[in-house]
């Protein structure tokens, strides 16, 4: 794995502009939104096996932290704050990028092998925030 700072194009599409954008309306949404008036509908999975999924709690675990209850945050849903916390790193970055036409940061990987491993490596956090979401009783 590589990690390297890659000039602007002349007309390349600015990504940074789009991911900062949609991961900054999802905080402000967690922040400001009032979810507690809507009645979600009942996770199907939930509903079927008696088992959380392994989404269940996401949208509690943002609102939470948006709202600046940590504890209740990463407790609820570890994963989603792990999202969370990850939006709220690439928001600056995002903006700094765009706004002042900066080299961007990428990451290449070099060899089959580091896919592979990285692939492996998210679904052992999907799993171990499954059997933690399961053996909390979410």
């Amino acid at each position: 794995m590589r990690w390297y700072w890659k000039r602007r194009e002349p007309g390349e599409f600015d990504h940074e502009a789009v991911w900062g954008s949609l991961a900054l309306a999802v905080l402000a949404a967690a922040r400001f939104f009032p979810f507690h008036r809507i009645n979600f509908p009942v996770c199907w999975f939930h509903k079927l096996s008696g088992l959380p999924c392994p989404s269940c709690g996401g949208t509690r675990a943002f609102i939470a932290l948006a709202h600046c209850r940590w504890i209740e945050g990463i407790s609820v849903h570890p994963g989603a704050a792990l999202l969370f916390f990850a939006a709220c790193c690439y928001v600056p970055y995002a903006a700094w990028t765009v706004a002042c036409r900066r080299p961007r940061l990428r990451v290449a990987l070099t060899s089959g092998r580091e896919r592979i491993g990285l692939v492996v490596a998210a679904a052992a956090l999907i799993l171990l925030n499954w059997i933690y979401l399961i053996l909390a009783g979410r």
